[in-house]
């Protein structure tokens, strides 16, 4: 497992020392950010819908609200994928059928850690 995270970690550092100038400026805005005009001075809008979406664990039952037409991923704690739900209804209840232990439950940016005993 080390290995394979230090050749992750190395190949991305390798990366972005071979394109270092190229991502830098990828990444710079195209104009100062300290510049005041008509667009910089409206009011920021910020999405929170991801917010809006709740996870909670009772057991094995899992209640999700606010995440129709998403999908529930479970995630074992080594971050592999081992089922996955749709969600179909505003509020859903999901009774999970993996084995005991700790999993990482998500829909869309809201992740919850879960204990299934």
């Amino acid at each position: 497992m080390r290995h394979i995270i230090r050749s992750i970690i190395l190949s991305a550092t390798l990366s972005l020392a071979v394109n270092g100038a190229k991502a830098a400026e990828s990444m710079l805005p195209m104009h100062s950010p300290w510049a005041i005009n008509a667009e910089t001075t409206a009011e920021p809008t910020v999405n929170t819908s991801f917010e809006e979406v709740t996870i909670k664990a009772e057991g094995r039952k899992i209640h999700v609200n606010g995440a129709e037409d998403k999908t529930l991923e479970v995630y074992n704690i080594a971050g592999i994928r081992v089922a996955s739900y749709v969600i179909d209804a505003p509020e859903k209840t999901i009774t999970l059928t993996v084995p005991r232990g700790i999993y990482i439950l998500r829909v869309d940016k809201v992740a919850r850690k879960v204990n299934i005993l």
